[in-house]
């Protein structure tokens, strides 16, 4: 059996610099599926998308929210030869938004109403902002959520899901 050799892309390891970035998903931007970015890169474009006051079909709504991004879970498979095979990536986001805003619960009643529909979803994970021109396509589920202590805060929790590589990340234009 032969296989083709492929060059193994460059990796940084610096004890005296590292690259570090801290790790929670802090914000979540959601936009349409059919209206993706020329240049994500471009802060002048994302500038009148974010007009939250605005309405429009290329507006994107921003969420400060306290998340994580787990490991994504990766289908595998046996086969032949003592061989694996691994499927598409499946990926998750769960977060939390407080800011229970009666516009961001209208936004929850909004994903209610209209069930399956996917978004167009960017994230920030410290200086890096993840989602390239068309944003993930992601799911998105959103609940409303009280505890009993009544020192907690009321929350919206929810989770975004997608399946596929992993997308694009630049250093975030927005921060």
């Amino acid at each position: 059996m032969s296989c083709t050799v492929v060059e193994v892309p460059k990796a940084k390891a610096d004890d005296c610099n590292p690259d570090i970035n801290f790790a929670q998903v802090t914000r979540v931007y959601v936009g349409n599926s059919g209206n993706p970015f020329t240049d994500w890169t471009s802060l002048a474009e994302w500038t009148p998308r974010l007009d939250q006051a605005a309405a429009g079909a290329d507006k994107i709504r921003t969420f400060n929210v306290i998340g994580s991004k787990p490991k994504p879970d990766r289908p595998k498979v046996a086969f032949s030869r003592k061989r694996t095979a691994y499927g598409d990536p499946k990926h998750s986001l769960p977060f939390k938004v407080d800011e229970t805003h009666p516009d961001n619960y209208a936004f929850l009643k909004f994903l209610e109403d209209h069930p399956g529909q996917r978004n167009a979803v960017w994230y920030e994970i410290g200086k890096y902002l993840y989602g390239g021109n068309a944003g993930v396509d992601g799911l998105i589920i959103l609940d409303d959520t009280a505890s009993e202590n009544d020192e907690e805060l009321n929350v919206f929790e929810g989770e975004i899901t997608w399946e596929g590589k992993h997308p694009d990340r630049i250093v975030n234009p927005l921060i």
